[in-house]
């Protein structure tokens, strides 16, 4: 085995889906894709699970009128294709590279017979599964939101981290998309947070100065 086979076979590991002495190396395919292309996970006659090597990826929800939603942000150690191993339903999402990007694909089908050897991989993918779920259900709620204001406040407060801290990942052009508000709404409910010392914006660096002030805001206005 070389070293590049070696190094696949530790990536896929680090993922927690995988064991190592259960991974066919044989069975890894590497492809790369140009920012703007999109990835399948289903290529040569069957569906694959991806992992992200390198990169970044954006998912979007297509829905009956076309209309797209972003659903979330795909980086590196990130899986998908997933989800559904057990369902001949597909998904209707849609991967878009927002980056140069390398995948580690494996088969759906492989991986199926990883875990009905390996108890612990079929406690992890389940693990995998419920923290889906309540991403998924934490999108939902946040779909809900009808104010532009909220749902900026609710953007920040789920990604300081605990730190008081957000570094934007997308351009503020980006996260209107991402946040279904207007850029007229965004750049003016961000400005009015500065002026009033609820925010310091530097950049793509967001700091919370007074993370109660708009806690208050969301949830008792």
């Amino acid at each position: 085995m070389n070293k590049n086979d070696c190094y696949k076979i530790d990536f896929l590991v680090q993922t927690k889906l995988f064991k190592k002495e259960l991974i066919i190396k044989e069975k890894i395919i590497e492809k790369n894709y140009k920012q703007g292309q999109f990835i399948s996970d289903y290529f040569a006659g069957q569906f694959y699970i991806g992992v992200i090597a390198s990169g970044k990826v954006d998912v979007f929800s297509i829905s009956s009128d076309g209309n797209e939603t972003q659903i979330s942000n795909l980086k590196k150690y990130d899986v998908f294709g997933v989800s559904n191993i057990f369902s001949e339903i597909c998904l209707e999402t849609v991967l878009k590279c927002k980056s140069d990007v390398k995948v580690y694909f494996y088969p759906k089908s492989e991986f199926i017979k990883l875990l009905e050897k390996d108890s612990y991989l079929s406690i992890q993918y389940c693990k995998f599964c419920n923290n889906k779920i309540q991403f998924l259900l934490k999108k939902i709620e946040f779909l809900t939101i009808q104010s532009s204001k909220n749902k900026i406040i609710e953007f920040l407060l789920n990604n300081d981290q605990n730190t008081g801290k957000v570094e934007l990942d997308h351009s503020k052009e980006e996260l209107t998309k991402i946040l279904g508000v207007s850029r007229a709404s965004l750049f003016r409910e961000l400005s009015k947070f500065q002026n009033e010392g609820y925010l310091r914006i530097d950049g793509k660096n967001i700091e919370i100065l007074q993370k109660d002030k708009i806690e208050s805001i969301l949830y008792y206005s």
